[in-house]
């Protein structure tokens, strides 16, 4: 007789019981027949229980999720311990860790088949947040204050943020790079020109937002395929995030629902992600007024 439980590295658990399981369908077992429970632990295990004893397997089941469910907060070596004192002395469990470094090398490798330039794994520790980031979106206004859905004041504090990503532990931060093109990088070297009076040139900027949105959706459409990915993986709380503001429709339709809302993703400003001083912490550096190239980040939170 087998019994295999597993436990998923987020703040919840599944936990899958079945005699006939093997380990390669734990998770679509997880998935499909098990309760979510409230947990911390410090992997993803899975733990296989053999005995000689057919006539346990029931009462098992039941006594190991009445004891879950009578805690709040269970660690993995406490169920461990439960479940050698509701075996019968004969009975042998292996626990193992499952492939969380591999999935991340993986997800890492996607990014860059997709087009990335740089795609690396980082500990959410290293990701800064700053109340003054989203004060920048307020003082000088930037355009898309209360305009966008993805934008701030409707996106969340970056207090209130920071207690959502002390709740991951590890996260993907995507690079892009996209080479101006000739015409907008020669009025970019007029150092005559002053950011103020270009995006009052109308020609300009038509030629520009047509470049740039094409560099965006590159970036967008990346991370949002990794979330994906990740979520597939089962780790259904990842959350993609991207640069600057959501460009998905010309118009954002900020007195109602959102278009777009399986698409749409806010950007880690919008929270108040202190991007320079988190790539910083990773070891890269944010070039500002670039003219040959612009470089846009997008992060995916993996949980």
């Amino acid at each position: 007789m087998r019994f295999i439980l597993f436990l998923d590295s987020s703040p919840r658990v599944m936990v899958g019981l079945n005699a006939a399981l093997t380990y390669s369908r734990v998770m679509a077992h997880s998935m499909s027949r098990s309760g979510r429970l409230p947990i911390h632990t410090l992997g993803r295990y899975w733990v296989r229980v053999t005995s000689g004893v057919p006539t346990m397997r029931n009462d098992l089941r039941r006594n190991l999720r009445l004891f879950i469910l009578s805690h709040t907060r269970v660690s993995a070596i406490e169920i461990l311990t439960k479940l050698f004192m509701l075996t019968s002395s004969n009975a042998t469990i292996q626990l193992k860790s499952t492939h969380l470094d591999s999935d991340l090398i993986q997800l890492r490798n996607s990014a860059l088949t997709l087009g990335a330039k740089r795609a690396l794994t980082i500990d959410t520790k290293r990701i800064f947040t700053d109340e003054r980031v989203r004060l920048k979106c307020r003082y000088p206004p930037c355009r898309q204050y209360g305009r966008n859905l993805m934008c701030p004041p409707f996106t969340p504090s970056a207090s209130e943020f920071k207690r959502y990503l002390s709740r991951y532990r590890k996260a993907l931060l995507v690079e892009i790079e996209g080479r101006v093109p000739d015409d907008i990088k020669q009025i970019l070297s007029n150092k005559k020109k002053r950011y103020a009076d270009l995006i009052e040139d109308e020609d300009f900027m038509s030629r520009y937002r047509k470049w740039h949105v094409k560099v965006w959706g590159s970036l967008h459409q990346i991370v949002s395929d990794i979330e994906r990915e990740a979520f597939r993986r089962n780790y259904y709380f990842s959350l993609g995030l991207g640069a600057e503001h959501c460009m998905l429709c010309q118009t954002c339709n900020i007195e109602g629902l959102c278009k777009q809302p399986l698409k749409a993703r806010p950007s880690m400003e919008a929270l108040g992600i202190d991007v320079h001083k988190t790539l910083s912490n990773v070891g890269l550096t944010l070039k500002w007024d670039p003219i040959d190239a612009i470089h846009l980040y997008g992060l995916v939170l993996i949980g």
